[in-house]
């Protein structure tokens, strides 16, 4: 599985990072078998480049959770936003958003 995240403004970018856990907790993130960062559709390409990681999933299946964090360097009214883009071989069944915006202390 590949997940790659990617800006939608020019206004929105931030540093972006992200991971696929096992369970709603961050610290269960699965090692990246690859982690590589792309230039971003929008943004400076020096300071801010999108990540992209690939993940080898367990073949029984079962459900995950992608989060999604960053760093903004000046805070602005339309930081945070992004699109992400998730590839699998075999397909997946369809991405739901379980929690939005939420602060890194409330992340258990």
């Amino acid at each position: 599985m590949t997940i790659r995240l990617d800006t939608v403004s020019a206004e929105s970018t931030y540093f972006m990072g992200a991971c696929i856990s096992t369970s709603t907790h961050r610290g269960d993130c699965i090692t990246a078998k690859s982690k590589t960062r792309v230039t971003c559709s929008f943004g400076n390409p020096i300071l801010f480049r999108c990540p992209v990681r690939s993940y080898v999933l367990p073949e029984n299946g079962g459900r995950y959770y992608i989060f999604v964090s960053g760093l903004r360097l000046l805070p602005r009214p339309e930081d945070g936003r992004y699109v992400i883009n998730m590839t699998a071989h075999p397909g997946t069944g369809p991405l739901g958003l379980e929690a939005d915006n939420i602060a890194y202390d409330e992340i258990q």
